[in-house]
């Protein structure tokens, strides 16, 4: 069994630190100053997207073995 309670925790650790300067460089290259609206299909946006799907993925995974 080893030590799988960690996974879960780590993934949530790694997946906001991640996340987190995602949407640092979604604000920075992707936000319009003008409207303070994200620009459709910027990299650092579908980044972001794939991003929270693969957590969303690895989340419902690691989750099922009980």
């Amino acid at each position: 069994m080893g030590k799988h309670y960690i996974l879960l925790p780590a993934l949530a650790l790694a997946g906001g630190l991640a996340g987190f300067g995602l949407r640092l460089w979604q604000r920075t290259s992707a936000l319009d100053p003008v409207t303070e609206l994200f620009a459709a299909g910027a990299p650092a946006t579908l980044a972001l997207w794939g991003l929270m799907a693969a957590l969303a993925l690895a989340a419902l995974l690691l989750g099922r073995g009980g």
